[in-house]
């Protein structure tokens, strides 16, 4: 077992300074101190921008954020208003240390039969989050932050190349219930709660367009539909550096909201994923498309092509 080379405030500067800087774009990140950490149970806020890739490595788009209020820490201990950012707020983080476990005598080896990366769940603080995260609903995604390495050369070599965030692990307070541990083994795999629990994967391609079970570790995962967010995972993807395209996206979804009045909120945002990504591909000459899965024969005609 080695436990983390670096201190855990090293790894929490290290994340910050990548989300406060996204391309040209400076985002602020609000911490919390020893004493407040307690209390509000996070190391650091945010609202990065739509395109911060934060929301591709997270797998998830970008909410609309709100203003943090000591009522969303009910019934336990608000914090003080004055405390709070006066910001509104997109994104929660609390970092852990990992260790990691790389003999066969750890606990979980034999679920992952390989070394793995460990954090622990303060119960006191797993409550608290799970607390926000229930309070905040859709308007905040909540998450816990581990690095997929333990070395101090891997710290500084992530710092030097900006993938601090997408070397990562995050899951959920929400998926943590009742359990005293996490287990990872890279960024973007399967993690799993212990002492007990069920796997969580990141989607694939097969895993948003085929919703059929997979097989990890002799362990069948529940898939849910995940389609919506890997289009917006690609909107991100399409805009990011690109500061025109962005406009005239905008520029076209409040068009379309003064024009069609009777869409919801979420077809909009729909919508505007899809014309982000098509306008993106089209400005490459290449092509895309939405393939349904029931579908077994797709014909497709040079007059369709111009």
């Amino acid at each position: 077992m080695a436990i983390a080379e670096f201190e855990e405030k090293e790894y929490e500067t290290a994340a910050a300074l990548e989300l406060a800087i996204d391309t040209s774009k400076f985002e602020p990140v609000f911490s919390s101190g020893q004493v407040l950490e307690k209390i509000v149970g996070y190391d650091a806020v945010a609202d990065p921008w739509s395109g911060h890739r934060i929301w591709a490595i997270l797998g998830v788009p970008r909410p609309r954020g709100i203003r943090l209020v000591p009522s969303f820490w009910l019934p336990g201990v608000q914090p003080p208003l004055t405390r709070l950012p006066r910001h509104p707020v997109s994104l929660v983080l609390q970092y852990k240390r990992p260790t990691y476990l790389r003999t066969s005598a750890a606990t979980q080896w034999p679920r992952w039969k390989r070394p793995y990366f460990r954090f622990e769940i303060v119960k006191e603080q797993q409550q608290v989050l799970r607390r926000l995260e229930d309070s905040t609903s859709d308007d905040v995604v909540v998450r816990y932050a581990s690095p997929a390495f333990w070395q101090r050369g891997d710290l500084e070599r992530n710092q030097c190349m900006r993938t601090i965030l997408q070397s990562s692990g995050f899951v959920a307070p929400s998926v943590l219930s009742r359990h005293r541990y996490w287990t990872y083994d890279k960024p973007g795999a399967v993690g799993y709660p212990n002492p007990s629990g069920s796997g969580r994967i990141f989607d694939t391609i097969e895993t948003i367009l085929f919703r059929e079970p997979l097989q990890v570790s002799g362990q069948e995962l529940e898939l849910v539909d995940r389609f919506d967010d890997h289009l917006e995972n690609l909107s991100v993807a399409a805009l990011r550096r690109n500061s025109s395209l962005t406009r005239a996206v905008d520029a076209w979804t409040i068009s379309l909201r003064a024009t069609v009045r009777d869409l919801s909120p979420d077809m909009i945002l729909r919508l505007r994923n899809f014309v982000a990504v098509q306008s993106a591909v089209i400005g490459v000459e290449a092509a895309w498309y939405m393939m349904d899965k029931n579908v077994t024969d797709i014909g497709v005609t040079d007059q369709d092509l111009d």
